[in-house]
């Protein structure tokens, strides 16, 4: 049973609502305060994940690669614009800004595709052991419930895909984890800890890359790490 997925998932879920809710009671400097700590932490995340690579030659190929895939098939027009017709659908609101758009996709990123919660839930599927999802799960809730204090409640949606994303690794590891190496974790780590850097340039509002079309990376960096310890040096 994934018990770690299940408690990770609903604090998604709840921090979103509980932001979301209070929002209108936070004054707008403490909100702006404490999203740009969040960034901040997710940067701190991201140099800590960074130091388990392997090799950085196939880190950035990856990354390169990856970004150049996503960019040619403009992954996030198309991620932002399912989101964003889908919030008009559940809020009943205007379509939200750019701005609005672009804060919430960095969100989404953070929950979804962190080196953590990808590891947490195969090392969950194939040890049964939670403990990693339970910590996400701690850091998820003040994450999320911070940035629904400006996003809304609809911050409360990536409960959805998180929930997707987590337990297709979870039913996947058996076949999955056997043929992982530690070369393969590292650089996967080292890819995870790259986006997270980004995410908090994005949340910072220090520099909007388009962060969704960076992702194919976290899958091109374990057959870039295979073939790249197959090289003589």
């Amino acid at each position: 049973m994934p018990y770690g997925i299940i408690v990770n998932v609903l604090g998604v879920f709840l921090g979103g609502m509980l932001g979301g809710t209070i929002g209108d009671k936070i004054p707008q400097r403490v909100k702006e305060s404490l999203t740009l700590i969040s960034a901040f932490a997710s940067m701190a995340i991201g140099i800590l994940l960074t130091v388990k690579i392997h090799a950085m030659g196939a880190v950035c190929l990856a990354l390169l690669l990856g970004t150049l895939i996503g960019e040619l098939l403009h992954l996030e027009d198309h991620v932002k614009s399912g989101f964003s017709r889908l919030n008009v659908r559940l809020m009943g609101a205007a379509a939200p800004d750019e701005t609005y758009m672009s804060m919430f996709l960095a969100v989404l990123v953070l929950c979804c595709t962190s080196g953590t919660g990808i590891f947490g839930a195969l090392n969950q599927g194939m040890t049964g052991d939670s403990s990693v999802l339970l910590a996400k799960a701690i850091l998820d809730f003040f994450t999320i419930m911070v940035f629904a204090t400006t996003l809304g409640r609809f911050c409360a949606i990536i409960a959805i895909p998180q929930a997707i994303i987590f337990l297709l690794l979870f039913f996947c590891a058996k076949a999955i984890y056997p043929v992982m190496t530690d070369a393969m974790i590292g650089n996967f780590s080292g890819v995870g800890g790259v986006i997270s850097v980004i995410t908090c340039f994005r949340v910072a509002k220090i520099k909007d890359m388009r962060l969704i079309n960076v992702l194919p990376a976290m899958l091109l960096v374990f057959p870039i790490t295979a073939l790249w310890d197959l090289l003589p040096f």
